[in-house]
């Protein structure tokens, strides 16, 4: 996948130059059939624009395609907690998307929103306070309310806006008080942390086998509730889930960061699961085929299949929570 250099930074800003100084050729004239042509315009560039970037962020997993090996794959997610490809782009991102109206996009929305959540220390217990300038909280706080959920939260922000500005303590409206504004990205910053941490934590045991096997047995023995399993990719799911409480879910519109925002984590899970069928394989030679070396013939299908038979024991133990029953 790629992007046109008509949809980047530059050449936004190209293409505007080249229209302001059409507009400036026949300021003098009766320019309203081209001020609607350049609206219009802007419009369908818009869209395009944010199209170009959604698609290219929806795709940018084909990435690791190119992976030849376990030598490189290890090489890519050994590195995630320090050089990590998916907040690369999101850090690009926001650059190119910087000429468009946030009030028109979901998508640049969310990727402001996330790199301002980098810059702050949250407080703790992500309660809200905790080395963060409180101004930009609540606008950002506001700000995300108001994209996210359409025209009832502009309403709100409305509200909560002309009641900050009165003496008395602001009341909460609708679940949102100006503190609710002030500490969100403080909660946000907070997950974003934990995330961090658990995406460091499976970069650090990468090249533990075992590990990789907690981590996919987890995932296997209970989809629904592998944020509990006390693993570390399981607390990484939960701090995506409470950002996810904070953002609201992945829509149409934002679907595209979400994927990006997950990509670290869901790379790690792809590798671990070749890594876990490795390990599996180890422990299928060790303590199954190791074991029928110089066994007779006719002994063998008693020692395999028997009741307390070799292939049992590994399928009720180790492969237990691989095996679909």
């Amino acid at each position: 996948p790629e992007v046109k250099p008509a949809f980047t930074a530059g050449g936004y800003a190209l293409i505007s130059s080249v229209i302001d100084e059409l507009q400036q050729a026949t300021a003098e004239q009766d320019n309203k059939p081209i001020q609607d042509f350049v609206d219009r315009f802007y419009d369908y560039y818009d869209d395009a624009y944010i199209a170009a970037w959604n698609g290219f962020a929806q795709r940018f997993d084909e990435g690791k395609d190119t992976l030849a090996d376990r030598t490189q794959w290890l090489s890519v997610v050994s590195g995630l907690g320090q050089e990590n490809p998916y907040f690369k782009l999101l850090a690009q991102m926001k650059d190119e998307l910087a000429p468009l109206d946030a009030s028109d996009s979901e998508l640049k929305t969310l990727v402001d929103y996330f790199a301002e959540v980098q810059e702050f220390q949250p407080s703790e217990g992500g309660a809200g306070g905790g080395g963060i300038n409180t101004k930009q909280a609540t606008k950002s706080g506001f700000k995300l309310l108001g994209v996210l959920f359409g025209k009832a939260g502009k309403s709100v922000v409305k509200v909560i806006r002309q009641g900050s500005k009165l003496r008395n303590k602001p009341k909460k409206l609708h679940g949102h008080s100006k503190e609710d504004m002030e500490s969100v990205i403080d909660k946000a910053a907070k997950s974003y942390q934990d995330y961090m941490k658990a995406i460091g934590l499976l970069a650090f045991n990468s090249d533990n086998e075992s590990e990789s096997y907690a981590n996919i047995s987890a995932l296997f023995t209970d989809p629904d509730k592998v944020a509990a399993s006390g693993t570390s990719g399981g607390s990484a799911w939960t701090a995506v889930d409470a950002m996810q409480m904070l953002t609201g879910k992945p829509s149409p519109g934002t679907q595209a960061f979400w994927t990006i925002y997950t990509g670290p984590l869901r790379l790690a899970y792809d590798y671990m699961q070749n890594e876990t069928a490795c390990y599996l394989n180890k422990q299928w030679s060790t303590s199954v085929l190791a074991q029928t070396e110089g066994v007779d013939d006719q002994k063998l299908p008693n020692l395999l299949y028997g009741q307390n038979g070799l292939l049992w024991s590994f399928t009720s133990k180790t492969a237990a929570p691989l095996v679909a029953k």
